[in-house]
């Protein structure tokens, strides 16, 4: 994965918000951290969210909306 992070995709707060629609990403269900941002892979044209702390990445989607959705869906453990 690419961790150079795209600004714009990110609040200082540590939840990330999405440069599309503004769509907020929710905090990581896996561990809990609001360290999450949206990206794409290397030599990709889809989109993940990934959480920087402990690393899960979400559904590889076409879209970043559709990347971002999927995410906001996993519930929490």
């Amino acid at each position: 994965m690419n961790k150079e992070k795209k600004q714009g995709l990110k609040n200082p707060q540590g939840k990330g918000q999405s440069s599309v629609e503004q769509i907020v990403i929710s905090d990581c269900p896996f561990c809990g951290s609001g360290d999450t941002f949206c990206e794409t892979p290397i030599m990709s044209t889809q989109y993940a969210v990934i959480c920087d702390t402990c690393e899960a990445q979400g559904p590889i989607k076409v879209t970043e909306k559709e990347a971002i959705s999927r995410w906001n869906f996993i519930i929490p453990r």
